[in-house]
């Protein structure tokens, strides 16, 4: 008896310190202290401020964001969620034009990016997505410009030319089309490549295999023309025979293994315009007996999630794409508000170093 009665003493005084924590951050509203769109302070502040402890803090912040008071946005803080405006719904619109999937873990994290800063800023966000013949046959996507816009991955000029024209707001992710100026955020595709060949030649490798990403886009050609920088960078000759193609897709990797498996003592390390291609070959070269990466070296990009799973271990350049998404969304809101500026954002990669390339 005296056992229930002191958990039950327990929960309620629990219960009344995780009040404290919603009482404060309300009455702080209330007073005008905090306004919408405002971040809050940390936990380890708050913990300090009222004398509790992180799970009585995080428990409070958790009811408040389900009660729709504040936004927890991950790698950035807590903030006083604002109110909806008139504009209270964008259109995330992605191009599947590199496979029909929805799981492409590098888009995964672009959206992410965008949700975030919707939802902290009291956006709704309506999903669209066009098939690859949506796409390559341009005056077949039947998209409608009736909304405030995010144009994700790969979309023609002529789509791009038509989103103009209708002047609704909008801003793009990994797109550039030469000669037409619209908001964009896009990876520093060429920097990154040129980084990632010129890690491997600082390796002793001088006969560097490339599995391209699709060309039909920015990201696959710029890191195609940064593979060739580093080559002519370090007086290296550029051999076509040693590109592949691929389209940022596992089956694309998989099918370049297949490829490069005959002529592995052509060269001695691969980069991959794209992490899932390189795992992809990862698996199809550990089938047939090639140890990685003492039979060959293997670089990435993007460093998506499995990279680093001790399966794989690899070496790859990363990209924030979450960043990519909250940098889209500041753009789009600054069109919305009546902003005519047109920049280009690039988001800067960084080696991640691991266990798939070694010194020759």
């Amino acid at each position: 008896m005296s056992y229930t009665y002191s958990m039950h003493t327990l929960k309620k005084a629990h219960s009344r310190k995780y009040h404290a924590v919603k009482d404060y951050i309300k009455g702080r509203i209330i007073a005008g202290q905090y306004k919408p769109g405002d971040r809050i302070e940390s936990e380890d502040a708050l913990t300090k401020i009222m004398g509790l402890s992180r799970s009585s803090v995080r428990e409070g912040l958790s009811e408040l964001e389900f009660e729709g008071v504040i936004d927890i946005v991950h790698g950035k803080g807590t903030f006083i969620r604002e109110k909806k405006t008139a504009a209270g719904t964008i259109a995330y619109v992605f191009s599947r034009v590199e496979s029909e999937a929805y799981d492409n873990p590098y888009y995964g994290g672009v959206f992410a990016g965008v949700e975030e800063e919707a939802k902290r800023t009291g956006i709704n966000i309506q999903y669209r997505s066009y098939g690859r013949q949506e796409i390559l046959d341009a005056s077949a996507v039947p998209h409608v410009f009736d909304l405030p816009s995010i144009f994700v991955s790969f979309f023609p000029r002529s789509f791009i030319e038509r989103a103009l024209a209708s002047q609704i707001p909008f801003a793009t992710i990994d797109i550039l089309h030469e000669g037409l100026s619209f908001p964009s955020v896009v990876s520093d595709c060429f920097a990154m490549a040129r980084d990632a060949v010129r890690y491997l030649i600082s390796k002793g490798h001088r006969r560097i295999a490339h599995v391209a990403g699709n060309l039909l886009e920015y990201s696959g050609t710029e890191r195609l023309a940064g593979y060739k920088a580093a080559l002519q960078e370090h007086d290296i000759e550029f051999d076509e025979r040693l590109v592949f193609e691929g389209a940022f897709t596992w089956e694309s990797g998989y099918h370049a293994a297949k490829l490069m498996y005959p002529r592995l003592k052509e060269f001695s390390a691969v980069y991959f315009s794209g992490d899932t291609m390189a795992l992809a070959a990862m698996q199809y070269f550990y089938k047939m007996g090639v140890r990685i990466p003492d039979d060959v070296s293997i670089i990435g990009n993007d460093d998506i999630a499995a990279s680093s799973q001790p399966l794989y271990s690899l070496t790859t350049m990363r990209i924030d794409t979450r960043e990519m998404g909250c940098a889209a969304y500041g753009l789009l809101k600054e069109r919305m508000n009546g902003g005519t500026a047109m920049p280009v954002v690039r988001i800067p990669g960084t080696l991640i170093e691991r266990a798939t390339v070694k010194t020759l």
